[in-house]
């Protein structure tokens, strides 16, 4: 590949001009590098298909026939007659007869105003329409032409879009758009024929005498007319929409790409094994909670727990009790402490001398701190479970959540 050549001799640049080591393939730095070079080809491709398509186009009348666009019936009849003086076949033999004939057709068609206007905007094919007599015919025949190429693209946009979805899509749709506008003006643009003959309003027909508005087209033509333009424009238009399709996925990856269906089905699978480890951790934790609350603390008979191995516990009525007893006192313990004011010193008071009171460092009467900080408290004590701490490890590790002001 063209892109893949040209990234290796980048990168031994790189590395002998910079000094600098190319980076591994796969790198953020690498793909970068990918693609600057990638959009250079495409680039470059477009610069060369764009001055293919310049030039492609062929000769019009006025250059056959030797004439500017801008030349007026007298110049044109002169250099006719000029012309058919060296190359007439009586003159010039049988072997001139076609491009005696071919010349003598350009002047014909280009002598009649009508037909002229029409042959300047929408190209020969305004030469063999039928049924059309004047430059009003000539306007709405070719525009009609004209609007049902463009209804035809967009159709094929939305086609498109509809089946493969792009977020280009506003882009073709405003290159597709500036062609039609661009259009427009150049069918609108001043005519070189004589404006005596013709019937179209001043907003549809400019005299010959009026400044041209072909602007950059006409600079880089000047022998050219509209329809030549038109014809580049949308070859243009499509160049455009396709090296946007080419570059812009490259030098912008979208941050949601489509990711393939296997990698998505494998990606759920995976998702879904690990909430179920989750879940069962959790269970897992509340059970081995509702085991260490039988016993002592409960004044119920002691479970019989085989660590690891915790089988479901289906706890008695005082251990439930003692649970919704935390749960109220956690509820309203986070309820006071959301608090400000008195409520929450009170909360912190009865708090830091029920500590007190369990560590054996004071008594309940004992005075506090006006600004306690209740978040150094060290932690709970752990709540001992029945069972031997051999089997199941350190008794630290198994800490029950319970309310810090009881």
């Amino acid at each position: 590949m063209l892109a893949s050549q040209l990234l290796n001799i980048f990168h031994r640049f790189y590395a002998f001009a910079l000094h600098r080591q190319p980076p591994p393939p796969n790198t953020p730095l690498y793909i970068k590098h990918r693609r600057y070079c990638y959009t250079l080809v495409v680039f470059g491709y477009a610069l060369y298909t764009f001055s293919q398509a310049g030039s492609a186009i062929g000769q019009n009348l006025y250059e056959i026939l030797g004439v500017p666009p801008t030349a007026d019936e007298a110049a044109m009849k002169f250099n006719f007659r000029a012309f058919a003086k060296i190359w007439h076949p009586d003159k010039a033999g049988p072997h001139a007869e076609t491009y005696f004939m071919e010349v003598r057709t350009a002047y014909e068609a280009l002598k009649n105003p009508t037909t002229r206007f029409a042959y300047d905007r929408f190209g020969p094919q305004a030469l063999k329409w039928d049924k059309v007599t004047t430059m009003q015919d000539y306007f709405m025949r070719g525009m009609g032409h004209s609007v049902l190429y463009y209804a035809v693209g967009i159709a094929a946009l939305m086609f498109w879009n509809k089946i493969a979805p792009r977020d280009l899509a506003f882009w073709n749709y405003l290159i597709l758009f500036w062609t039609f506008a661009v259009e427009l003006l150049l069918i609108m643009a001043p005519s070189t024929s004589d404006s005596s003959h013709t019937a179209l309003p001043s907003s549809l027909y400019t005299p010959p005498d009026a400044p041209s508005r072909t602007g950059l087209l006409g600079l880089l033509w000047p022998n050219r007319v509209a329809y030549q333009h038109i014809n580049f424009l949308k070859s243009l238009s499509i160049l455009l929409s396709s090296a946007l399709y080419q570059v812009i996925p490259i030098l912008f990856p979208s941050a949601t790409e489509k990711l393939d269906p296997k990698q998505v089905a494998q990606f759920m699978s995976l998702a879904n094994n690990a909430l179920r480890n989750i879940d069962q951790e959790a269970l897992t934790t509340i059970h081995t909670d509702l085991h260490a609350c039988h016993g002592e603390p409960t004044k119920t008979a002691p479970s019989q727990v085989d660590f690891p191995n915790i089988l479901p516990c289906d706890p008695a009525e005082p251990v439930m009790d003692l649970v919704r007893q935390e749960m109220e006192a956690v509820v309203l313990e986070s309820i006071l402490l959301g608090q400000q004011g008195e409520a929450r010193k009170a909360v912190e008071a009865a708090v830091l001398r029920r500590r007190r009171v369990e560590d054996g460092r004071g008594s309940t009467s004992e005075s506090l701190p006006r600004h306690q900080n209740i978040s150094r408290r060290a932690p709970p004590r752990p709540l001992k479970v029945q069972g031997s701490v051999s089997d199941i490890g350190d008794e630290s590790k198994y800490v029950r959540g319970r309310s810090l002001s009881l």
